[in-house]
């Protein structure tokens, strides 16, 4: 039986950093997850992960700026607790050149590491046309 593989772009070396950087911290994740669903099982109770309880849905507070950081409000849009989110983007460094596209209110999964906050989303960068 043969396999097709898939044909992967050719990156430089900053966007396969971050890249990795982003997949490592997925695996660690999912790791986090899994292992409570495991002990959820096991025990027959809710569970009790601080993966589970650490992903959160943010809502940002304004449209996409420059850079690699979006200013968010926590679990509720326009009310929460402030929070500035870290984000990686594939080819680029600015957030308004950047798919997804950012506006205000638009809902991003965030998750805590330390006091860092980081999203979820891999963007990419594009090319802005007048």
């Amino acid at each position: 039986m043969y396999t097709r593989q898939p044909v992967l772009p050719q990156l430089d070396n900053a966007e396969k950093h971050s890249i990795q950087r982003w997949a490592d911290d997925m695996v660690r994740e999912l790791k986090l997850v899994l292992g409570s669903l495991q002990a959820d099982l096991i025990e027959g109770g809710p569970a009790e992960s601080a993966a589970i309880n650490g992903v959160k849905r943010a809502f940002c507070k304004t449209a996409a700026p420059a850079g690699r950081k979006i200013t968010a409000y926590l679990n509720v849009d326009s009310t929460g607790p402030e929070i500035t989110v870290n984000c990686d983007i594939a080819g680029g460094s600015n957030l308004n050149e950047a798919a997804p596209r950012l506006l205000d209110g638009t809902p991003i999964t965030v998750y805590q590491v330390g006091s860092n906050w980081y999203c979820t989303t891999l963007f990419q960068a594009t090319e802005v046309c007048s």
